[in-house]
């Protein structure tokens, strides 16, 4: 693997001036040139932009930005970084510090107390490798490649601490339009605001334009001037101004060519790719444009996609660099987009990059678009297109829509030497890569049945055969292998249940998040629903949030409706909905009363507008009908409900939201896909314990015999293969099933007998595979001896199957003696390196393993 990218990130040659160079010494030269120049401040002097409405930090942000670094600080920051990373020019990774920590602590402490009283950077610790990653399949030139920066170690552990300070405050002041890098803030609701939009906007026949900005290497034009002004405008100490500026002057860069490093050279503008401070800096900067059409927005000069009769009005969408501008269709309206642009240009070095940017129209006809192409002399885009790595305006109910996720899974498979693989190799595959693939689109769209069952049936093909194409017999039904372990499967979970967990979350942080711009969105695009659900849903919706919204209507085994699971504690009662969410009873209480359900004028209303509770105690309800109760049904439920309001346990504060899905009371997809996945399923008769000192693949065979689902002839005939000689190889007494070849051959009963006699056991008497699994319950005492014991029996299971397959297939015949022999020399060697218990002797060993401990 690390070969193979080796490979690809090598650079062969260069094109330069239009010929091939390949001399390694005239890449390098050509390389140092390139970004000698690509890093020099070209503009020395550019103007200021002064952002009114820029959020400020409080006065306690700019206290705590200045606390002396603490000793627990500067060890998270270190301690933070991935062992393994790649090194800067000093050669050392965080092994080397985690690993010797005590002896390094008080250079690092005296380091960092320096810093922050000078903020200089010792010469030497500014510098810096930059490796380059290829942007395309055949990369000719540099601008082909993304350069990726390697920091010194000091370098790191500095900006590390000062990105956990500056991410605690930025949530404060970044505006609710930037997605990216903060806390409660998710990629994917960009991607979800634009498809209710586009939807909304349909419908009402409405026109509009949406640009899709990029802009030419961002992260390496940002002008340090222009951030210094708008970390000053919004408050920043001066002192730790002056700590940004001096990571920022010390930054000195070598390109690696092939691994090995140009001259350094002076960087004069640009924020680093790999430094952990620069994605949280350009922020800043993003936020300054942000500043800016929100003022022109104010003025008049700019006008967004407005929501008459709700607060949502969006002129743009920003996650890091990549920038969404929304507005009205008018020339004069992106006219003055583009003049935004031109003056965030000017002061800042952002340059769109016309050629790669798009313009959308919205209820507008192709010439239309093309005629106002002209403002920008971008292209025009076509729905739908991708918006941070997923489809948005598209139909994802059309299968054909989700092939770019089926082919994702096909191309890692491919990418795999798959065929070198034990079963149990695969299987790990499978669940740690295979099954999150699609997550990110399983995140923001309900996918269609035929998808699931076609990456299904990928992964099944991929389990049995190594490969995605090929086909072999599957031994073992998908709806079982999809089972936990506990209940007879192997652990792999259904798409379909990971779809539906991850979108549920959506409904966790609709009620948690206060006023987020997606929520407004969704608020404004179905606040006339009558739907009367959990979530506000437009009868008349079509898109990815209907399904969102179904997907908690939905009923498990218990009967019960997912959204029910969703709990509030009542304190001020001003953020839960007295009707649709479930705070009284186990569920809504439009379910629990339907008959007063009906009669009430507001179902929107809010708990705070009904009941009034003094002290907690002492309970008043206001009713709002449309008729008062009056028949016999009504008049139960109403006394029903009046009972219930008075026994309620009101919570003190605001109204808190707690998920009866886990113990702890915190949504989590792995709790929501358990809940999910949990089915009244007919047990599989399965006696399987997974936890053990041997290898899975050892494992999967057991649990396949137990399932009387190994390629014995007699299984092989009934599903179609022709066999002429049916007896069983090892004793040719019987037809080969799974039972025989376990319990009732001659061979293996003999085998038995030996292991019987090495454990130091009374004979043992098994039937079948399962009285062979329940040996290590019935005939030991202690938990370490189960432990044991059950390995020993999984190893004696593993030899008997090869020992079959060697004969089947033509080898050499061995006898019980040497089958013995083997069991106990595996069974140490698995049991030495892969158990937790420790101080194995293997003459203990041989003598008795239940008391070789």
């Amino acid at each position: 693997m690390v070969n193979g990218r080796k490979a690809r990130n090598a650079i062969p040659g260069l094109e330069v001036n239009g010929v091939w160079v390949s001399k390694p010494t005239l890449v390098k030269k050509e390389a140092l040139r390139f970004f000698r120049n690509h890093f020099k401040e070209v503009c020395v002097s550019r103007p200021q932009l002064h952002c009114y409405g820029l959020n400020s930090l409080s006065k306690e942000d700019r206290v705590m930005l200045l606390e002396p670094f603490t000793r627990k600080e500067i060890k998270e920051a270190a301690f933070g970084y991935g062992s393994n990373k790649a090194p800067g020019p000093d050669g050392f990774n965080f092994r080397f510090v985690k690993r010797y920590w005590d002896l390094l602590k008080e250079d690092f402490v005296r380091i960092m107390e320096e810093f922050h009283k000078t903020g200089n950077i010792s010469p030497g610790c500014g510098s810096s490798f930059i490796t380059l990653i290829p942007k395309v399949k055949t990369p000719l030139g540099l601008k082909d490649y993304r350069p990726i920066t390697l920091i010194g170690m000091i370098s790191k552990i500095k900006s590390k601490i000062l990105a956990n300070r500056l991410k605690k405050v930025l949530g404060r002041v970044i505006s609710e339009s930037q997605s990216a890098f903060l806390s409660g803030r998710f990629i994917l609701d960009g991607p979800l605001v634009v498809n209710e939009l586009l939807e909304w906007l349909k419908k009402r026949n409405r026109k509009a334009f949406l640009l899709k900005i990029d802009f030419e290497k961002a992260y390496d034009n940002v002008n340090w001037n222009f951030l210094m002004s708008i970390m000053d405008q919004m408050g920043f100490p001066s002192r730790w101004c002056c700590w940004i500026k001096g990571i920022l002057a010390a930054s000195r860069s070598a390109v690696l060519v092939n691994g090995s490093p140009t001259f350094e050279f002076n960087c004069e503008k640009g924020l680093r790719q790999g430094d952990p401070l620069s994605p949280f800096l350009f922020l800043l900067v993003m936020e300054a444009l942000s500043c800016m059409m929100k003022k022109a927005k104010e003025i008049g000069i700019l006008k967004g996609i407005n929501f008459t009769d709700q607060e949502a009005d969006i002129t743009h969408l920003f996650y890091a660099d990549d920038a969404l501008i929304l507005g009205e269709w008018s020339r004069e309206n992106l006219q003055n987009m583009a003049r935004i642009l031109r003056i965030f240009y000017i002061c800042s070095g952002l340059r769109t990059n016309i050629h790669k940017s798009n313009l959308f129209g919205v209820g507008t006809e192709d010439n239309e678009v093309d005629n106002m192409m002209e403002v920008l002399g971008c292209k025009r885009g076509a729905y739908p297109f991708f918006y941070l790595g997923i489809q948005v305006g598209a139909n994802m109910s059309r299968i054909s829509n989700w092939n770019v996720v089926i082919e994702v899974v096909k191309r890692r498979l491919e990418s795999w030497k798959a065929r070198t693989l034990s079963i149990g190799g695969r299987l790990i595959l499978i669940k740690s890569v295979l099954e999150n693939l699609p997550i990110y689109y399983f995140s923001l769209y309900q996918a269609p049945m035929a998808v699931i069952n076609s990456i299904e049936s990928i992964m099944r093909r991929f389990l049995w055969a190594g490969s995605s194409e090929e086909k072999k017999i599957p031994w073992v039904a998908w709806d079982v292998i999809a089972r936990p372990k506990n209940n007879g499967g192997l652990g792999i979970s259904r798409l379909q249940d990971i779809n539906e967990a991850l979108l549920l979350k959506w409904t966790w942080r609709f009620k948690l998040e206060g006023n987020s711009l997606w929520k407004k969105v969704i608020v404004g695009c179905n606040g006339s629903s009558r739907a009367w659900t959990m979530l506000p849903c437009s009868s008349s919706a079509s898109g990815c949030w209907k399904r969102i919204v179904k997907t908690g209507s939905k009923k498990i085994d218990n009967g019960r409706e997912l959204n029910s699971y969703f709990v509030a504690d009542v304190g001020a009662g001003s953020s839960v909905n007295f009707w649709t969410d479930t705070w009284l009873r186990d569920q809504p209480l439009r379910d629990v009363y339907p008959n007063l359900f009906r009669l009430e004028k507001n179902k929107w209303v809010n708990v705070n507008s009904r009941v009034t509770a003094e002290n907690g105690a002492d309970t008043s309800v206001k009713w709002d009908w449309r008729s008062f109760p009056t028949s016999y049904e009504e008049v139960t439920e109403l006394f029903q409900i009046l009972s219930d309001i008075h026994d309620y346990k009101w919570s003190s504060g605001a109204d808190r939201w707690k998920w009866k899905g886990d113990k702890n009371g915190c949504f989590s997809v792995n709790s929501a896909k358990k809940l999910i996945s949990y089915k009244s399923m007919t047990a599989t008769g399965s006696n399987m314990k997974w936890k053990g000192w041997t290898p899975l693949k050892c494992k999967i065979m057991v649990w396949r015999a137990d399932l009387n689902r190994l390629p014995t002839k007699i299984e092989l005939i009934k599903r179609g293969v022709t066999i002429e000689d049916t007896s069983c190889v090892l004793c040719e007494a019987d037809s080969e099933t799974a039972i025989h070849l376990f319990t009732g051959c001659i061979f293996s009963s003999e085998i038995w007998a030996r292991v019987a006699s090495w454990c130091k056991l009374p004979p043992l008497l098994v039937f079948d595979v399962k009285d062979l699994l329940s040996l290590a319950e019935t005939q030991t005492k202690t938990k370490q001896e189960r432990y044991i014991l059950r390995g020993i029996i999984f190893t004696s299971m593993w030899t008997i199957w090869n020992e079959r397959n060697s004969r089947v297939f033509g080898g050499k015949p061995r006898r019980t003696i040497e089958v013995m022999q083997y069991i106990k020399s595996m069974s140490f060697f698995w049991f030495r390196h892969r158990s937790r218990l420790k101080g194995i002797d293997w003459d203990a060993w041989c003598n008795n393993p239940m008391n070789s401990m």
